[in-house]
């Protein structure tokens, strides 16, 4: 029996740990956290790969601030979006993938490292290494912040190439490198971090998404389900605690997204958060704060369920190698 205990041991620690985020402590931290990294890179990156174009009309759609001759539902931006081709469709996807690949990468890495501490404090104060919500929403704001400092660059250009065709008269960037070039010669490199406080604020919904999901996970993932069903829960929940954190934070996605935009001949300019929310409400009332909401969890809902899901299989994956 004694030679058999260390393959059960593993088999143990493998399905804990393929349940990605639930807080089982590794036999390697290190190797641990690069797990995290790797799932979370590769389904960032396929999920934006997967749903882009829906990401395209929600800035867009959100950055309609009624200086417009026509304010356009999802419907119609949609199909002007597909009649004006792949080109516009797409438009941002390079750094879109690096920094969602990043990001999501980082953002699990840090997250791992931050329960990781956590659970080992709760477990010098008491016998049980079981993390609570609060301590995983915790978890999620070190890792939001860390990663926003990071990745906010590439978010910028990345809504500089969504908007880039709706100022009449104003140069088109010639790809993301170029934008980036444009921003930093042109502004500076504080232009690089314009809406760095909205998405420092939004750390709070990438810490309540976590905190949600981890929680459903408990309620209804089950490790005697087979893995197909297990996966799918794992999407479910992820699509769940999506728009729990999207209904609880969007405003501040809205102000990002309009303080992110350049403002070359706009009569509008969104400078500081507390200036854009103003005008924002003075303008268009409290509706304002939500445009575009509908087009938001329609594509983040299905894209939270797709990164969880991929994110569990890949690290199942890597695990199970």
């Amino acid at each position: 029996m004694q030679p058999k205990q260390p393959k059960q041991s593993k088999q143990r620690d493998g399905k804990h740990r393929t349940d990605a985020v639930s807080g089982s402590r590794p036999a390697s931290d290190h190797r641990h956290h690069r797990n995290q990294m790797v799932a979370g890179s590769i389904a960032g990156a396929s999920t934006v790969a997967i749903l882009y174009p829906l990401d395209v009309i929600k800035t867009r759609l959100q950055c309609q601030d009624g200086l417009e001759r026509v304010t356009l539902g999802f419907w119609e931006m949609g199909r002007k979006l597909w009649k004006s081709g792949p080109r516009t469709l797409y438009s941002g996807l390079g750094p879109s993938m690096l920094g969602a690949s990043g990001a999501w990468g980082a953002y699990f890495y840090c997250y791992s490292w931050a329960k990781n501490r956590r659970r080992s404090q709760t477990q010098s104060k008491s016998q049980s290494p079981q993390l609570s919500s609060m301590d995983h929403l915790m978890s999620g704001l070190e890792a939001g912040a860390a990663v926003s400092l990071v990745t906010n660059p590439l978010w910028v250009v990345k809504t500089r190439l969504q908007l880039q065709d709706t100022t009449p008269g104003v140069r088109a960037y010639n790809g993301a490198v170029d934008c980036f070039r444009s921003i930093v010669r042109e502004e500076g490199v504080s232009g690089l971090y314009r809406g760095l406080l909205p998405s420092l604020l939004l750390v709070s919904h990438g810490a309540i998404q976590m905190a949600v999901y981890e929680r459903l996970k408990k309620m209804g993932v089950s490790e005697d389900n087979n893995t197909a069903l297990v996966f799918t829960s794992h999407g479910v929940c992820g699509a769940l605690s999506k728009a729990s954190a999207t209904i609880a934070t969007y405003p501040f996605q809205v102000m990002r997204s309009r303080m992110q935009q350049r403002f070359d001949n706009r009569a509008l300019k969104y400078r500081g958060l507390v200036s854009s929310v103003r005008l924002t409400l003075r303008r268009e009332g409290v509706l304002g704060l939500y445009k575009g909401m509908g087009a938001n969890l329609l594509r983040n809902m299905p894209s939270s369920a797709i990164t969880f899901l991929i994110y569990e299989a890949v690290l199942h994956h890597i695990l199970a190698d």
